[in-house]
């Protein structure tokens, strides 16, 4: 019985070797390095601008100075996700861009409670409360800023070492070998290089 089942185990079933290789998937060329940390230092700086710009030119709150100020503000909060965006890690994109949201949301209630609370002129003025606010403000200021650097510097070195990796993809190449031959080089034929 265990001799009809091991000979029945050795058959071949009609299964070649390439119907059980994964499908191979088409690769796509490296994302540059430099791009990704361009658009990741880039877009956060032209928001940042774009803030400042709306904030120092005097004179009336118009529409147009409203969304200069929304999409610099955009821009400042999801701009150094464009690295990620660009190298294809939506996920990562996401997760960074979610944190310096909530960063920044918690940056916007502690500088309105210690505006309230920083009002001598209301009954729940108390500054040493408006001090912890600012600060808390502060705080979340910086980390904004901090997972702004982190992801730019994270998305370099990610899109690198996808650069490093294709480096050593298949390559072929043909160059003339030359062989000095006494005072001046001669062409001896040419030379076929290649890596696989």
């Amino acid at each position: 019985m265990f001799m009809a089942l091991a000979i029945l185990a050795a058959i071949p079933r009609g299964v070649s070797a390439q119907d059980e290789a994964p499908p191979r998937r088409e690769s796509s060329p490296p994302k540059s390095s430099s791009l990704a940390l361009g658009l990741s230092v880039g877009l956060p700086i032209a928001g940042y601008g774009m803030m400042a710009l709306t904030g120092l030119v005097p004179g009336d709150v118009t529409t147009f100075r409203k969304v200069v100020m929304v999409t610099g503000a955009s821009l400042s909060l999801a701009g150094p996700s464009g690295g990620n965006l660009y190298i294809g890690r939506s996920g990562r994109a996401l997760a960074f861009t979610g944190g310096r949201l909530l960063l920044a949301t918690a940056a916007l209630i502690a500088f309105t409670e210690g505006i309230k609370y920083s009002d001598s002129s209301e009954s729940d003025y108390h500054p040493a409360t408006a001090r912890t606010y600012m600060m808390a403000m502060l705080l979340c200021g910086t980390g904004v800023l901090g997972l702004s650097a982190w992801e730019s510097v994270d998305t370099y070195r990610t899109a690198r070492a996808a650069e490093r990796v294709n480096a050593g993809a298949t390559s072929l190449a043909i160059a003339p070998f030359v062989v000095p031959d006494g005072h001046r080089p001669s062409l001896a034929g040419l030379s076929l290089a290649g890596t696989y």
